[in-house]
């Protein structure tokens, strides 16, 4: 039996699907998060075992475990609701989005289907030493294991090479099983799986490479255990929850489980993450507040009698590091936060009043008639058919010498046929609308109507030609 430091490590899965029932709020999904698909490791080839016994979910089915983005401690989302090992053999997890902006941008991806890629992040506590291979990795069965999180990712491990990812935070101790009869227990069918025999020599090669991974992954287990217990006193005491902290550094929690706790105890009405602005003021020190007081006494740089916000300001200033150019304000107080607006009709709507202008109406914009204007002739009156001579070709003339004749020339005639057509435009008014319409409707309709006609006119007068239409200008041969 040996001991190792293993980091925290991961596996990467697919979202499954939105819950369809008890998901009220609409904000939980489905995910498999692990399986026995073999993954390379720093010690050889990992086999996650998935039976009864093997998997400790006491965290990640607490209710506590975080639900993060990309494994990222500050990036946590929400939380994961209930987890268990399906008889699929693999494990399965409901996990709720939270309601920060950060939240529900990821949650709104997922939900288009963007973000389809969720990764588990666990500790392997002890594993077994299955298989030895000659010329490659050997081959361990995880018989102990404790998931830890679960992640949304944007890149997530390559399972076509079994390639996870580590991070550099905690290490952890793992005992790897060398009884051939331990293993045995856990696999009893020999048919489908068969231990190899364990070489002496190869033996002795691979305790030498396991205890040099040891020692790699103990100098990263010192530094992480620095950064485990920074990094739950900062976030314990940005929360004014220091009790909650020491507690949590001395039952050995990472950091992960502790935001897991953290949310759970400040609920997901304030987020994890607040504006340094966000003094968390009562409701008495909001309405001692004097904006205008402030401004005076930044214009005169005499603060005596805003000793109140000034104190804000410089508390502001010391949570992100820099001095204000005037002087800060807390966010907390509300700004641009209203209880009656226009844009609810039962919350001020209906009071917004609303000029008619009747007597501005705008017309659309219509084409410029020219066809008149550039000599087009009209003829009234007609009831039959139309046909007028016309000179189709002029006579040529000639440039001769003196004494010389010119040729003989002549004009020729054709004749210009019309038969009646017809344009139209149907509108249909109710009566209360002419009634109560302000322009009058029926003038509006009627104008409309007028400058239609004019215009679909001039239109085919110069390039009309379709069905029912007359023959224009451009569609006349023999005169362009």
């Amino acid at each position: 039996m040996k001991t190792i430091k293993t980091p925290k490590l991961t596996r990467t899965a697919t979202i499954e699907r939105i819950r369809a029932d008890d998901n009220s709020d609409g904000r939980r999904i489905e995910v498999s998060f692990s399986s026995e698909e073999p993954f390379d490791r720093f010690f050889g080839t990992e086999i996650l075992d998935h039976g009864k016994d093997s998997v400790d979910l006491e965290f990640l089915d607490s209710g506590n475990a975080p639900l993060l983005v990309d494994h990222e401690p500050g990036n946590q989302i929400g939380v994961v609701e209930e987890a268990n090992i399906g008889q699929d053999r693999r494990g399965h997890a409901t996990v709720r989005f939270g309601k920060s902006a950060f939240a529900d941008e990821v949650f709104q991806d997922v939900e288009d289907g963007i973000r389809r890629n969720v990764s588990v992040g666990y500790r392997v506590n002890e594993m077994l030493l299955e298989a030895q291979v000659e010329d490659g990795p050997d081959t361990y069965r995880v018989t102990d294991w404790s998931p830890l999180e679960v992640s949304i990712v944007s890149i997530p491990a390559d399972a076509s090479v079994g390639v996870g990812r580590a991070d550099d935070g905690e290490a952890f101790e793992t005992v790897i099983n060398l009884n051939r009869s331990d293993m045995e227990e856990i696999m009893p069918d020999k048919n489908e799986t068969k231990a190899a025999e364990v070489n002496p020599t190869d033996a002795a090669n691979n305790e030498a490479a396991i205890k040099a991974a040891s020692d790699k992954a103990a100098s990263v287990a010192l530094e992480g255990e620095r950064n485990r217990v920074a990094d739950i006193q900062t976030l314990a005491g940005k929360h004014n929850k220091r009790d909650l902290g020491d507690k949590a550094i001395g039952d050995g929690l990472t950091i992960d489980q502790f935001r897991g706790l953290l949310l759970d105890e400040l609920g997901e009405s304030k987020p994890i993450e607040t504006p340094a602005g966000d003094l968390d003021l009562s409701a008495k020190d909001k309405g001692d507040y004097s904006l205008l007081r402030a401004i005076n006494a930044a214009a005169s740089q005499d603060w005596r009698s805003a000793g109140r916000e000034r104190e804000y300001s410089d508390e502001i200033a010391k949570r992100i590091g820099r001095d204000p150019q005037g002087f800060f304000v807390p966010y907390d107080l509300g700004w641009g936060q209203r209880d009656l607006t226009v844009g609810t009709a039962t919350a001020g709507g209906h009071l917004k009043g609303t000029d008619h202008l009747g007597g501005e109406f705008i017309d659309a914009l219509r084409s410029k008639l020219v066809v008149r204007r550039l000599g087009a002739r009209v003829m009234s009156g007609l009831k039959g058919d139309v046909a007028i001579p016309a000179l189709n070709a002029k006579t040529t003339v000639y440039w001769v010498a003196e004494n010389n004749a010119p040729t003989e020339g002549a004009p020729t005639f054709r004749q210009v046929t019309m038969a009646p057509k017809t344009v139209a435009a149907y509108v249909d008014l109710s009566r209360k609308l002419v009634i109560q319409s302000d322009p009058s409707v029926e003038q509006v309709v009627r104008e409309d109507m007028v400058g239609q006609v004019a215009g679909g006119i001039e239109a085919v007068a110069i390039n009309g030609g379709g069905s029912n239409e007359p023959t224009g200008i451009l569609q006349t041969s023999g005169i362009c």
